[in-house]
């Protein structure tokens, strides 16, 4: 456990915390939507700071950042503010946290060092939300950039602009994973918020910032694959962004402990992919 940053005290000792756009308000012994952060005793405190749920060396542009071929290692904490019925990595994400509590935390020191040990030079938060492990991924991506490493957020978008100007810093690239464009979607996808458009007004924050982002969906059907959904998006993108700015897609696909949804099939990402190009984008990754 760690005494969280981003938050506000009321005197009545409930909590505001401003680490995602959710910006929960905490009573005592009351947890965030995203299953870490607890008011305890009138302070906001990390409970699974330095604990690991998944490490993995991935290509670069299979996670999304494009024309990056080397190789990345990417890092998965506890917990997410999303509660998406889709998602691969629910087990950490939000369903089973209390399994990892015990787990042997790593200090950030720890885990950068081990990857120089194994010769890795680029390190990425992802699988679940990093931002709502702020503390961990500050401390984690200040050592890395002293240390020269290349750095990478994959997040779902729905941080808190305080979040952002306190974590950038540390961040050479992110990848923003757009769920969907309507709100209807958006809460079908992400199990808890329609809020969409607060995702979007973030992308525009990289934008502004200059940051170095790319953007990826993963199509889940009959959640955010409709002719509706795609053109929406593609246009968002053309219009905001240039018609030359990449936009990665991914077709979901079922794992051994989730088959709510089909797979996607290749039929129906190609059919995105005419979409997004009637509507200008010159720049689609199919993976």
């Amino acid at each position: 456990m760690k005494r969280a940053i981003l938050f506000r005290c009321r005197e009545d000792r409930a909590i505001h915390c401003f680490t995602c756009s959710f910006k929960c308000e905490l009573r005592p012994g009351e947890t965030g939507k995203c299953g870490v952060r607890s008011n305890i005793g009138g302070d906001l405190i990390q409970n699974y700071y330095g604990i690991i749920s998944k490490v993995a060396l991935k290509k670069g542009v299979s996670i999304g950042l494009t024309d990056d071929e080397g190789m990345w290692c990417v890092v998965g904490t506890v917990g997410c503010n999303f509660k998406c019925p889709s998602c691969r990595y629910g087990d950490f994400a939000y369903e089973n946290l209390l399994d990892y509590r015990n787990r042997e935390i790593t200090l950030p020191d720890k885990l950068i060092e081990d990857m120089k040990i194994k010769g890795i030079k680029k390190v990425a938060f992802g699988f679940n939300e990093p931002f709502i492990q702020i503390e961990y991924v500050i401390d984690t991506l200040s050592i890395a950039k002293r240390e020269g490493f290349e750095t990478a957020i994959l997040t779902n978008g729905f941080f808190t602009k305080d979040a952002f100007e306190l974590v950038n810093p540390y961040v050479d690239r992110y990848v923003v994973y757009v769920k969907a464009f309507t709100s209807h979607s958006f809460k079908l996808y992400t199990g808890n918020t329609w809020r969409s458009d607060l995702v979007f007004e973030n992308i525009l924050v990289l934008k502004d910032r200059n940051c170095r982002f790319d953007i990826a969906t993963i199509l889940v059907s009959g959640v955010n694959d409709s002719v509706f959904e795609i053109r929406s998006v593609a246009r968002w993108i053309l219009f905001n962004l240039g018609s030359d700015f990449v936009w990665h897609i991914y077709p979901f696909k079922p794992t051994n402990r989730f088959f709510v949804y089909p797979p996607m099939s290749r039929d129906k990402i190609l059919k995105a992919l005419d979409i997004a190009v009637s509507e200008g984008l010159t720049r689609i990754y199919l993976h």
